[in-house]
């Protein structure tokens, strides 16, 4: 059986449920393993580091990786791009297209309001980038402007 949020409704009220209520039917009657809810905190709300004066996703941060695009003559500055780089579309890949791209703007607003909070952001902010012939979205963090 498929779930969605719109397949459900309040017995009192016949209204849609909302979201916590949604989470809560689905987390309790179905085999969601406990870590995966916090693999989707950490990817909402992911925790930061700074290197060399660029800020990093810390869980896919890799010393060894960045050294060795420093060691290949990659600029820092691409490095922190490349290493942050996340393909939302093969994350959610059943998704559509429209649906991934909502996400993705979901995630950066997240990732940059942490981002600010955390006052880092001459270290980084978030961005998404979308190839539409081929329905690819991606989210980075570098110091990408378009001011």
């Amino acid at each position: 059986m498929e779930f969605s949020i719109n397949s459900f409704k309040n017995k009192e009220t016949g209204e849609k449920l909302d979201h916590f209520d949604y989470v809560h039917i689905i987390y309790n009657h179905t085999n969601i393993p406990d870590d995966l809810i916090f693999s989707m905190i950490e990817i909402i709300s992911p925790t930061f580091k700074i290197v060399d004066n660029m800020l990093f996703i810390d869980d896919l941060f890799s010393q060894s990786k960045y050294d060795e695009h420093l060691s290949s003559g990659i600029s820092k500055e691409k490095a922190q791009f490349w290493l942050n780089l996340v393909d939302i579309s093969s994350v959610f890949d059943t998704l559509e297209y429209e649906d991934t791209i909502t996400i993705a703007e979901k995630i950066a607003h997240c990732w940059n309001l942490k981002i600010k909070g955390e006052k880092v952001q001459a270290f980084g902010k978030a961005r998404i980038l979308r190839d539409d012939s081929e329905t690819e979205v991606l989210i980075t963090i570098d110091q990408y402007s378009s001011d």
